[in-house]
């Protein structure tokens, strides 16, 4: 386990396909590099050079192809900033454009020349913006807490609001706010795309199939003013989104909003499979989609113009993700990911379907070999009866006297995906197979599955991971006594719940105290008094500032001045 992972991820297509920027973590900082392509071939690789240091988490062209914006946290902290330099290799000028002394600003794209951002300040309230690289002047979008920018494009946004496990996506325009789809509580509509349209379209208006000829939106607009005291509400606006409205499985939609409402239609879904990422390219001629089955990935390539989908394209690795597409669709970035290979960027023509031959140096890191490089997806049924599905990597040497580990991932609306793990090759090496279960409330699986965890259903996911233990001993997987249990964030949280299932009952006094002196030092303790003795509720969380006597307050009254 002591090799170095190198893995490549996050790339950017530039919009006239002949060069893209990715980021790479070989040790250190990851960074971001652009490289340029020749052919069939790329280039060496050459770093985005930024006078900050730190991590960067983001890099996207502009669309005209002459400025890259990069997202990155100086000293790897939690606060962000956005620079952006040119693309033109010769020059190494480097810009910061957000003014969040004391707050950060997250990159979301570019409209047009403008770079989309949020940028929220000390009060926590995010500021959809875009920002002018030039002059960095700021133009603010919308302003609201929980509110997150999706989407800008020729003067309308798209932006994500309501609760989690609840998401819906409204458009900004002309100063009013449109609800796109019908309301549905419990659905996520999280990813959307405003499409640049050029012709005039007959679309249907009001509640029958009359039709009549609209022009696009921005057709209104003279130099960013207003035509004849109107704004922008006449013509349409057209974007694709991402959607379980209406249905189990989330698919493709295409909603249109013009003075007289809302119309959508479905563009591309398949039966029990969700939809994960989609990218438009400019033009509107092709559509990447990638399809989650099970976990696995499937690339699809649709021809928008007349709705026709390709064969699925067979992917380099089990899992992918981060679409990015040329302007003319003629090529297609993704990171692509399996058990045996670390994170790599991959790029693939849509049209001959082959995958470029880049020249580089590979992703690299500690792998699984033999059984444990070929996960096995297994279907654990529940105490209850609800079947789970999971994920065995096997050592060569499992079997009854063997350990396991249950690895559960975060969320609660994650999934375990047969992805690359750093940490599982060595694990395998000793002779510890892995599962990684899909408990209910895992997504990628439908709605009906991600909200079975609900409220006061949680208990029955926490009963999952005894039901995964169960299964591994009733198929002679591991020894009863060697299955360990460990996860990252609400993985975390269950794996501690099953260490609190098996402590003593009850605590000793001084442990238990100890426990509780912990616990109140980020929680409040409701203290109830009965007759059998005190019963103690957790309660909210406390805030790191705003408490005297925690031990967090000063530091958190004293941020770090970036700038």
């Amino acid at each position: 386990m002591g090799r170095q992972v190198r893995a490549l991820y996050g790339a950017s297509l530039s919009p006239d396909g002949t060069a893209f920027a990715h980021l790479i973590d070989d040790g250190g900082y990851p960074r971001a590099v652009q490289r340029f392509l020749h052919g069939r071939r790329a280039s060496s690789s050459r770093d985005v050079e930024l006078p900050v240091e730190g991590p960067v988490s983001r890099v996207i062209h502009s669309a005209d192809g002459q400025w890259l914006a990069c997202e990155v946290a100086p000293e790897g902290g939690t606060r962000t900033q956005i620079w952006v330099v040119t693309t033109d290799p010769d020059d190494r000028m480097a810009r910061r454009i957000d003014d969040e002394e004391d707050g950060t600003a997250e990159l979301i794209g570019w409209d047009g020349v403008r770079v989309a951002a949020i940028l929220t300040g000390e009060d926590g309230i995010g500021r959809s913006c875009l920002i002018d690289p030039a002059d960095g002047h700021c133009t603010v979008l919308d302003r609201r807490s929980g509110g997150r920018l999706v989407d800008a494009w020729a003067e309308a946004a798209l932006v994500r609001v309501g609760p989690r496990g609840y998401h819906e996506l409204i458009m900004l325009r002309g100063g009013s706010e449109i609800a796109l789809l019908p309301s549905d509580p419990g659905s996520t509509t999280a990813r959307g795309v405003i499409l640049d349209d050029h012709h005039p379209r007959r679309i249907r208006y009001g509640d029958g199939e009359a039709t009549k000829l609209y022009h696009p939106a921005k057709a209104y607009e003279v130099h960013g003013n207003a035509v004849d005291g109107h704004r922008d509400s006449r013509g349409y606006v057209r974007a694709l989104i991402s959607s379980d409205n209406g249905c189990e499985h989330t698919r493709l939609l295409e909603v249109t909003a013009t003075e007289d409402g809302v119309t959508y239609s479905v563009v591309a879904e398949r039966p029990n499979c969700d939809l994960d990422e989609f990218a438009v390219s400019d033009d509107l001629s092709t559509v990447a989609l990638l399809w989650n089955l099970q976990g696995c990935s499937e690339l699809q390539i649709l021809e928008y113009a007349d709705s026709t989908l390709a064969e699925p394209i067979p992917l380099p690795g089990m899992v992918a993700g981060e679409l990015s597409i040329s302007a003319g669709g003629s090529m297609v970035a993704m990171t692509v990911q399996s058990p045996s290979m670390p994170r790599t960027v991959e790029l693939v023509d849509p049209r001959t379907r082959q995958w470029q031959n880049i020249d580089r140096e590979p992703s690299r890191g500690p792998v699984a070999r033999g059984s444990g490089a070929r996960p096995v997806l297994e279907t654990i049924t529940a105490r209850d009866g609800l079947t789970l599905p999971a994920w065995l990597y096997r050592s060569q040497r499992s079997g009854a006297v063997s350990g396991a580990l249950v690895y559960l991932h975060g969320g609660p609306e994650g999934q375990a995906r047969p992805e690359y793990s750093e940490i599982f090759p060595g694990l395998l090496d000793a002779g510890i197979s892995v599962l990684t279960p899909n408990v209910r409330g895992s997504g990628g699986f439908g709605r009906t599955f991600v909200h079975a965890d609900d409220k006061e259903k949680r208990f029955a996911a926490i009963d999952d991971v005894a039901d995964c233990v169960r299964f591994l001993v009733d198929h002679q997987l591991a020894d009863p006594r060697r299955i360990a249990c460990a996860g990252w964030s609400y993985g975390g949280f269950l794996t501690m719940d099953q260490i609190l299932r098996r402590l003593p009952d009850p605590l000793e006094v001084p442990a238990f105290e100890r426990h509780l002196a912990h616990l109140r030092r980020d929680f409040h303790i409701e203290v109830q008094t009965r007759r059998s003795g005190d019963a103690y509720k957790l309660g909210p969380f406390k805030a790191f500032t705003g408490q005297d006597d925690h031990l967090r307050h000063e530091a958190f009254l004293r941020p770090a001045k970036i700038s």
